[in-house]
């Protein structure tokens, strides 16, 4: 009899905790399922982010250059008169237009 008694306690307690232990199981792999999808997001943002900082860096690098010659009066006065189609006493402007010359 204390035998039988004793093989309904083990079998109750199997049956309280192996849901138990399926529950927990279930939990963690939920977890690290998710973690493991987080990290994958996180990491594909890193690679964009480093791809515009190196972007970034080459558009500072390019800006120093245009600083650096903007600080040359005649380089400046070059700029304008291309740009802005300013002249200096004397001058005249003659356009052209490029893509013409180009299909000829």
């Amino acid at each position: 009899m204390a035998k039988k008694r004793n093989n309904q306690k083990i079998k109750r307690r199997f049956v309280l905790l192996i849901p138990i232990c399926w529950l927990f199981i279930g939990f963690f792999c939920y977890t690290l399922i998710n973690n493991y999808t987080k990290i994958n997001i996180l990491k594909k943002e890193g690679q964009v982010l480093n791809k515009k900082i190196i972007d970034l860096k080459e558009e500072e690098e390019a800006l120093k250059v245009d600083i650096e010659k903007l600080n040359d009066p005649d380089y400046v006065g070059r700029y304008a008169r291309e740009q802005y189609l300013y002249t200096k006493t004397g001058e005249f402007i003659i356009k052209t237009d490029w893509q013409l010359l180009k299909l000829w």
